[in-house]
């Protein structure tokens, strides 16, 4: 088996940064709402105040969210430091070796030895918001109906050079 492409700890920490960065914006709103809660001045109550616990429940929201967001991201930047990942093609087939991210910052490292026959279509993809690229990654579509989904990120080359790369491959192995 042959290096198809190497893998990439520095773009799996920067994204894993970006990601960091993106959960701290709903966290910090989060504390401003504890903060308004529980540092308002006590005034004579009205009938137009709202409830007391009406803070209580969008601080809730941006806090999860928010923890959600910024542990993603510290389980990114771990998931970097995992060894021995690869993705390798040969005459039998393809062996993969990737993180694969979980809530809350949790990863596992997941092993696919796929074999030429099993592999119905290799497909770049990429997400699109209103026509805007914002995301690239490698479906492996097996013939069972399974997907693995290699994102752009976890290997240096690019989704569509991979691509390329593997379809050689499999040519050249007869399929």
């Amino acid at each position: 088996m042959i290096e198809v492409t190497h893998y990439s700890p520095i773009r799996i920490v920067l994204v894993g940064l970006g990601r960091m960065l993106a959960g701290a914006v709903p966290l910090g709103i989060g504390a401003i709402f504890v903060v308004m809660a529980t540092q308002m001045p006590v005034a004579e109550p009205s009938a137009a105040d709202p409830p007391d616990w009406s803070l209580a429940v969008p601080a809730a929201l941006f806090l999860f969210i928010g923890l959600a967001l910024f542990l993603g991201g510290i389980g990114r930047i771990c998931s970097a430091f995992a060894r021995n990942c690869y993705l390798r093609a040969g005459r039998d087939g393809i062996a993969l070796r990737l993180p694969v991210q979980g809530w809350f910052g949790r990863f596992r490292v997941r092993e696919f030895n796929i074999r030429w026959g099993e592999i119905g279509q290799l497909v770049h993809f990429t997400y699109r918001i209103n026509g805007i690229p914002t995301a690239r990654e490698l479906r492996i579509q097996r013939r069972d109906g399974t997907m693995i989904k290699v994102e752009r990120h976890i290997f240096s080359d690019s989704t569509a050079l991979v691509q390329n790369r593997l379809h050689e491959i499999m040519a050249g192995a007869g399929r």
